[in-house]
């Protein structure tokens, strides 16, 4: 007979909040998960009623299920970094993981914009989707949004492949990381980021347009990735997974 632990799979220690900042805009942007209720409870395929686990009032506190999951809803929330007054709010349809803000390409040539760009999915669980949205720091608004992996297992890639090692090892069983790392953009305005199936992806647009976006390349790694896992140097791009640090050689000539 299958148990609540068997079916939620193994514990997971995070929940969706990240910040980034926009000093072009004097923008910092907050992301987090609604808060608990009913009606952003979505573990009824699981648990049998929708909400059951989640108390609506107060007093009596959260009962022990009532948590975030795959499909609770979150926010990207910007604020004035100087006066801290709330300029725009946006719902997103997972729970937010990470965001960065950069220059992205436009239709126009040799013309970039800012863009916000956030992740969003549950980490380390059985049937999380991941999405990318990009986002006008202005107001908001949705630029271009494409669903990224959904992880089919109760761990992030290579967790519980290298539980053992890690143990002998003396650290802990599982890397645990994001659902995606922190997306990084470069100068012409593509996204590489890193999500929790072991994949290494990079999207763009290369006319510029949104209707355009697509992905552009992935690397299979088989392991998931740390959350700052992305960096740019002279002439070469490092990227660190939950075991290894890969170097990859950039064009030299861009």
């Amino acid at each position: 007979m299958s148990t609540v632990a068997d079916i939620l799979g193994p514990p997971v220690g995070r929940l969706g909040a990240a910040a980034a900042y926009d000093p072009g805009h004097n923008l910092l942007f907050t992301l987090g998960v609604q808060h608990y209720s009913k009606m952003n409870f979505q573990m009824g395929d699981a648990l049998g009623e929708q909400g059951k686990y989640c108390n609506p009032y107060v007093a009596p506190g959260i009962l022990p299920y009532c948590w975030t999951w795959p499909g609770t809803k979150g926010f990207v929330r910007a604020y004035n970094a100087t006066s801290g007054n709330r300029k725009w709010e946006t719902s997103t349809a997972e729970p937010p993981a990470s965001a960065t803000s950069g220059q992205v390409k436009t239709a126009t040539p040799g013309v970039m914009a800012t863009r916000l760009v956030v992740t969003m999915g549950f980490n380390c669980h059985h049937n999380s989707p991941t999405q990318i949205w990009v986002l006008d720091p202005h107001n908001g608004h949705v630029r271009w949004e494409r669903d990224g992996p959904t992880l089919w297992s109760a761990y992030c890639a290579g967790d519980r492949e290298g539980a053992d090692i890690r143990r002998v090892m003396g650290g802990r069983a599982a890397c645990t990381p994001n659902s995606w790392s922190a997306p990084v953009l470069d100068s012409e305005g593509n996204v590489f980021v890193g999500n929790q199936v072991g994949v290494l992806q990079k999207w763009g647009s290369p006319s510029g347009r949104t209707v355009d976006v697509q992905l552009l390349s992935s690397l299979t790694t088989g392991v998931a990735f740390q959350d700052s896992a992305i960096a740019f140097g002279d002439g070469i791009m490092a990227v660190s997974t939950c075991t290894s640090l890969i170097v990859f050689q950039t064009n030299s000539t861009d």
